[in-house]
């Protein structure tokens, strides 16, 4: 049986490893970055949706940059040039990034931090 990670969508890099079957939603994939390329997959076609975008709080940006392909080289070098003009205008500051694990999982509570380092948040 393919392990259930804790949370499936996105996880934790501890919750699976690279090559191990897992579990996400009921549905049994041959590994993380199966799921990872599943899941992704379905967001591309969602973002093709105007009213999908029109979401409270819906990240500003084309489609790669909401999908984040740094491992495709063309976008990597695209933002780069993006990274260098808004570190030279001013902006990089107000800039949250992430990066995936090894297994392509994304840390939700590092970017929970990250976030609340950079927008002041009210408690």
């Amino acid at each position: 049986m393919a392990k259930q990670s804790k949370n499936c969508l996105f996880g934790s890099q501890a919750d699976v490893s690279i090559s191990e079957p897992v579990e996400c939603f009921e549905v049994a994939f041959k590994s993380n970055k199966y799921r990872r390329a599943h899941f992704t997959d379905l967001l591309r076609a969602k973002l093709k949706d105007p009213a999908f975008r029109k979401a409270e709080g819906f990240p500003i940006g084309e489609d790669d940059d909401i999908l984040g392909m740094l491992s495709v080289p063309s976008y990597k070098e695209a933002w780069e040039r993006k990274r260098q003009w808004y570190d030279d205008n001013g902006f990089l500051g107000c800039v949250i990034t992430s990066e995936d694990g090894l297994d392509g999982s994304i840390d939700a509570a590092e970017i929970e931090r990250i976030a609340r380092k950079k927008i002041p948040f009210a408690e």
